[in-house]
C-alpha cells in the first residue's frame, strides 16, 4: 500500500497541540469573563437601586406638589435587598460647597452686635417650619464584603412657611414715606 493511500487524519501530537492551545485561550479569557459578569451584576443592582431612589424622590415631589408640607423626619424603608434612608431637614446653606469659596470654618465671623442671619432662610420661625426643605435619599445594599450606595438629594419649598414670610396685602399696598 503506497504512502499516498494512507488514511488522512490528525496525529497524536497535533491533537495535543490543539488541546494545549484551547486550554491557554480558556485560561486567558476565563478571568475576563468572570470579571465582566461581576461588573454586569453590580451595574444591574446599581441601576435597580437608582430606580428605587428616584421613585422615592418622585413620591416626595408628588406629595409636595399636592400642597402638603414635607415633615422634618428621618425614616428607613426596605425593598428587596435595598435599605433606603429618607431624611428631610431644614436646608442649611453652610453645607453647600462652592468651588473657590472659603470653607465654612475659615469664613470671617460677623462683627459683634451684627446679625449672622443670611436672609429669609434664617427668619424667625424657620426652625419650626423652614421655607426650604432638603430631602436626602440614600439607598444601600451589600455587594460581597463591601456596602454600595446610591444617593439622591432634592429641595422643596414649604408653602406654609413661605406664606408666613410674605407681607400681608395691607402692608404691601401702603405707600412708602
Amino acid at each position: 500500500m503506497p504512502a499516498s493511500d494512507a488514511r488522512r487524519g490528525f496525529t497524536l501530537i497535533e491533537m495535543l497541540g490543539a488541546t494545549a492551545l484551547f486550554a491557554l485561550v480558556v485560561i486567558t479569557l476565563g478571568p475576563i469573563v468572570i470579571e465582566s459578569s461581576q461588573r454586569e451584576g453590580l451595574a444591574r443592582r446599581k441601576a435597580a437601586a437608582a430606580l428605587f431612589a428616584d421613585r422615592l424622590v418622585a413620591e416626595a415631589e408628588e406629595a409636595a406638589a399636592s400642597g402638603s408640607a414635607p415633615q422634618l423626619t428621618k425614616r428607613e424603608l426596605s425593598e428587596q435587598d435595598f435599605t433606603a434612608t429618607i431624611e428631610t431637614s431644614a436646608f442649611d446653606p453652610a453645607t453647600i460647597e462652592i468651588a473657590g469659596a472659603q470653607p465654612a470654618a475659615q469664613k470671617p465671623a460677623a462683627p459683634a452686635g451684627a446679625s449672622a442671619a443670611t436672609g429669609w432662610l434664617d427668619s424667625p420661625g424657620a426652625a419650626a417650619t423652614p421655607p426650604l426643605v432638603q430631602l436626602d435619599v440614600r439607598v444601600v445594599w451589600a455587594e460581597g464584603v463591601a456596602e454600595q450606595e446610591v444617593r439622591r438629594t432634592t429641595f422643596f419649598l414649604n408653602p406654609a412657611a413661605l406664606e408666613a414670610l410674605e407681607p400681608n396685602d395691607a402692608e404691601a399696598q401702603e405707600p412708602p414715606e
